[in-house]
């Protein structure tokens, strides 16, 4: 055991609470805890704040913290802490908590998040798929980059777990960020500006996440993609008929004219 590990163990915090408050991701942490050298030297300071100094202690306004503030500084409907905290959670499960089941399924696979938010119908279908988990692992890693780049699924074509990914971890951010808002430290702070919702100057704060749940559920691309969140939802037995698990990271179908021509040609199919 290095004095890193060591000093991060008596200050009670995981490798993942740890990375959150430094601003960097899980392997970036695991690799600093080992090996100083082996990241950047912005790294190696974030890094060794968080082990150095107390929480209200560790310096904000670091390069994650510009980035995410350019990003979703303006943004009405969802504040650079809650954008830091989405994208964290969804790298937690790519990193840690999916990422470990694959090499390692040694729990039931319904058990690991986010599929513990998933309602067990679903999981059901699923079983132990490994291939499947690692999938959803990618597109986990997927969304929390195009996050911090200003992109969230609602805004692009793609597979239906994208969207069921964003509110698990919408979900899933609100409840840590609220127990415990020193994990969001390395984004600053923005309070609510005054106003009408839709006007040009109102601005949620960091404290209020249901604009975030208002303005996707009205631009979601897949407007049913919170069934599988919502347990014990009648209408989740017909989703999952029309649209099974093994089918949710499947891109959206829309071909172009010569292969719908050629398609169209192929017995059985239907131009």
């Amino acid at each position: 055991m290095n004095e890193r590990m060591q000093r991060r163990l008596e200050m009670n915090l995981t490798q993942a609470e740890a990375a959150r408050r430094a601003g960097r991701s899980l392997d970036t942490w695991r690799k600093w805890e080992a090996d100083p050298s082996s990241v950047g030297e912005e790294s190696r300071r974030r890094c060794s704040a968080v082990l150095r100094l107390e929480v209200h202690e560790v310096p904000v306004g670091s390069d994650v913290g510009d980035l995410y503030v350019r990003t979703w500084g303006e943004c009405p409907f969802m504040t650079p802490r809650q954008a830091y905290a989405i994208s964290v959670q969804l790298d937690v499960w790519n990193d840690i908590e999916i990422s470990e089941w694959v090499q390692s399924p040694d729990e039931p696979l319904y058990t690991v998040g986010p599929f513990e938010s998933f309602d067990l119908p679903v999981m059901m279908l699923v079983g132990e798929n490994r291939a499947w988990a690692a999938g959803v692992a990618q597109r986990c890693a997927v969304i929390a980059r195009e996050i911090e780049s200003g992109v969230l699924p609602c805004d692009r074509p793609g597979p239906y777990i994208d969207e069921v990914l964003f509110g698990a971890a919408s979900n899933a951010a609100r409840g840590w960020a609220e127990i415990d808002p020193s994990l969001v430290e390395p984004v600053p702070a923005r309070e609510e500006t005054r106003g009408d919702a839709g006007d040009d100057e109102y601005r949620v704060g960091d404290d209020y996440w249901g604009e975030l749940y208002d303005e996707f559920d009205d631009r979601s691309r897949w407007t049913d993609y919170d069934y599988p969140l919502l347990k014990d939802n009648p209408a989740l037995r017909h989703l999952l008929d029309e649209r099974p698990p093994l089918t949710w990271l499947d891109p959206p179908f829309d071909p172009d004219p010569d292969l719908r021509a050629l398609l169209s040609m192929m017995p059985g199919v239907e131009g």
